[in-house]
């Protein structure tokens, strides 16, 4: 007959292989998921992030310039192709010194570049000034450090009293001086050489 002793002994033999045995089996098991995980980080694509209700705000010399405000945007942060892209459009409001709103853009996508400090706005682009003028086009390309809007593309700017059809068009960010460049349709024109 085993003494209490051995009893004892067995008892802590025991309980240590099974110790063991769980301790394999959940080492065994988390490889297994370490692996499977590597496996879907390396087929997922790691340089970008994704933004859901954005609202980013600029200032110069302490004063807010302008608000972007987006559903989503995507940030693509890989060393070479850094850009944010506004998959579901956005909405970009321009304030003066005194923080009134002097123009309004939207759009259905947008692409900022970092590096070149240009947005490349598309897809039923609409600006609209405080003046009731409005800019449209399908695409418009927004120079930051230049604060100045351009396109090569077919705009229409409509006022109170005409609508100008044309190619090209070249602004300020507030859209409160612009210029078509190749002018199409009908409008008044005041001081005509004689």
């Amino acid at each position: 007959m085993k003494t209490e002793n051995q009893l004892s002994f067995i008892s802590v033999k025991m309980s240590r292989t099974v110790f063991l045995f769980i301790g394999i089996l959940l080492l065994t098991s988390c490889e297994e998921k370490i692996a499977e995980m590597q496996r879907n980080i390396s087929t997922q694509n790691l340089g970008v992030e994704r933004i859901e209700t954005v609202e980013m705000l600029y200032s110069d010399s302490a004063i807010v310039r302008l608000r972007i405000q987006a559903p989503t945007l995507l940030n693509y942060i890989k060393i070479g192709n850094e850009k944010k892209v506004f998959s579901d459009g956005l909405k970009v409001d321009f304030y003066n010194e005194n923080a009134v709103t002097t123009s309004t853009l939207t759009a259905k996508y947008a692409t900022q570049y970092n590096r070149e400090n240009k947005i490349v706005i598309q897809k039923k682009v609409v600006v609209k000034s405080m003046n009731n003028e409005k800019l449209e086009t399908e695409e418009l390309i927004w120079d930051e450090k230049k604060k100045q809007l351009y396109t090569d593309k077919w705009v229409k700017v409509s006022t109170d009293e005409e609508t100008i059809y044309g190619y090209g068009f070249t602004s300020n960010q507030e859209f409160t001086e612009w210029e078509i460049k190749k002018v199409t349709g009908r409008f008044i024109v005041d001081n005509l050489p004689e």
